[in-house]
């Protein structure tokens, strides 16, 4: 007798535990999050693994969906707090992606994380209107999202 997808050797053991554990991957799971003039609306903690992130710009002015993961040890506070102080970042970020919307629209495309355990990670928006303008992330474009543990 051949093992079935879970290494079982029987049907009536494949029934049992297809119902109550055998994973089967469907893809990379969804989060969507909106951003308004000046902040996200979107999930606080997601689960680990491959997430691909929606963004939608319900504000009035051009607005982008930054992820940053956080390194080990800073909190999205202390990242904010430099964020709005223009203190430098570069021991604050291990890694980031964008995605970017004029007003009124929505991406089409999503960006694509493999989101780790444990880890911390912030959205955050660093346009500005103009030339010598505050950069949204300054007006509290800036969220941060936690990624449970396994």
């Amino acid at each position: 007798m051949r093992a079935g997808p879970c290494g079982l050797r029987s049907w009536g053991a494949l029934l049992l535990v297809g119902v109550i554990g055998c994973r089967v991957s469907a893809g990379p799971r969804e989060a969507s999050y909106v951003g308004r003039d000046f902040a996200f609306r979107g999930p606080d903690t997601l689960p680990p693994g491959p997430t691909v992130f929606r963004f939608k710009n319900a504000g009035t002015l051009d607005h982008e969906l930054g992820l940053a993961l956080l390194r080990p040890g800073v909190t999205a506070a202390q990242a904010f707090a430099a964020e709005r102080d223009g203190a430098s970042v570069d021991s604050i970020y291990e890694a980031d992606g964008l995605l970017y919307t004029p007003f009124g629209t929505e991406v089409d495309m999503g960006l694509t994380v493999d989101l780790q355990p444990g880890r911390s990670y912030v959205l955050i928006c660093t346009l500005e209107d103009g030339p010598k303008q505050t950069p949204h992330v300054k007006l509290g474009m800036f969220k941060g999202l936690v990624v449970r543990p396994r």
